[in-house]
């Protein structure tokens, strides 16, 4: 794209035919005069060229020629209160022509559609599949009708006169011949769009930018903290609650599910366990007296602790009772390990 006539297939430094220096606050470059910053720099300043420049060039070299043929109205009959509700005769503007009915025809106040031009001794001369086709030329009028699909009979292609794949087409209809379609055009004939665009390095206009790509614009913010489920931030809480510590070691409550927990009767059950391992000891006095030794052990290191007749008296929804067996290893025989059941059930 060439930045003194934004025309394209040549640049600035390249012969242009506009050539002319921009002019704007006496500036002797060879660029358009939009390119130019409308500004009085201070003496001794220097000006620094936009750190941006975006331009874009699109030429259109082809232009659609819609389904248009003129027509005879004749009507209308019946009313509605905002439109015009009618019935409509149409026909060919060629003489002899039937007529047809069109039912149920809305009006409006303006139809408002693009001015129609159609050359037909132009498209006859470049288009010879065109030459039998018995169509008028169009000098600037404006569609005043469209026929819908309510009445596709009158639209409907009863022949098509077809070209190169570039070409317009012919079609019959029963109102008549119609041209539409793609038709080239030379390039004094096609039309331009051009944008172009510049800005400075502006800290401001970068960060709004930024800000506007950020997630925090879309409703979405960024998470920092872990996610945890219900049941994992409930623990949590109980553990920052009830962790405490105790001379050289730490203390913390049971993470109960929920606050309100009634456990069921386990004494009982606990109990029948403890008769199992004494009827056993009554069979095998040496293993009564290692596993009584274990529990005394327990006792003076202080890992259990004998429970006083006011605290058995006790009536609680969280008092559990855990059963305890032994359990030994083949490689160190006369030896006994205690285990305290925690995963022992009672009533389901």
């Amino acid at each position: 794209m060439c930045l003194c006539c934004f025309g394209k297939g040549h640049r600035v430094d390249s012969p242009c035919p506009v050539k002319s220096t921009c002019g704007i606050d006496s500036c002797k470059k060879s660029h358009h005069r939009l390119l130019q910053k409308s500004f009085s720099p201070k003496k001794n300043e220097s000006v620094e060229a936009p750190s941006e420049l975006v331009g874009h060039v699109s030429y259109d070299a082809h232009k659609v020629l819609l389904r248009v043929l003129p027509v005879m109205l004749s009507g209308p009959t019946g009313r509605e209160e905002e439109s015009r509700k009618v019935t409509l005769q149409v026909a060919s503007t060629k003489d002899g022509s039937r007529s047809y009915t069109m039912k149920n025809v809305r009006t409006i106040e303006e139809l408002s559609l693009p001015i129609h031009r159609i050359n037909m001794e132009k498209l006859r001369e470049d288009w010879p599949h065109l030459h039998d086709v018995a169509f008028d030329s169009i000098q600037g009028e404006r569609p005043m009708i469209l026929i819908g699909q309510d009445n596709i009979l009158l639209t409907v292609a009863n022949k098509i006169v077809r070209g190169p794949w570039v070409a317009p087409v012919a079609t019959k209809t029963l109102l008549g011949w119609v041209v539409h379609g793609n038709i080239p055009v030379g390039k004094s004939q096609s039309s331009s769009n051009i944008m172009v665009h510049f800005c400075d390095d502006d800290e401001y206009l970068t960060r709004l930018v930024k800000e506007s790509f950020s997630t925090e614009n879309f409703d979405v913010k960024v998470v920092k903290k872990t996610l945890r489920s219900k049941q994992d931030q409930r623990a949590v809480e109980m553990m920052e609650r009830t962790t405490r510590r105790m001379g050289n070691q730490f203390e913390t409550g049971l993470l109960w599910r929920d606050d309100n927990l009634i456990l069921p009767e386990s004494k009982t059950a606990a109990i029948q366990r403890l008769n199992c391992i004494e009827k056993r000891m009554d069979r095998d006095p040496e293993f009564a007296e290692t596993y009584a030794g274990k529990l005394e052990d327990f006792l003076e290191k202080g890992y259990a602790r004998e429970i006083t007749d006011e605290e058995d008296a006790v009536v609680h929804p969280r008092v559990w009772y855990v059963p305890h067996f032994s359990v030994t290893n083949p490689n160190k025989p006369g030896k006994i390990r205690l285990v305290f059941d925690a995963a022992s059930k009672s009533r389901g």
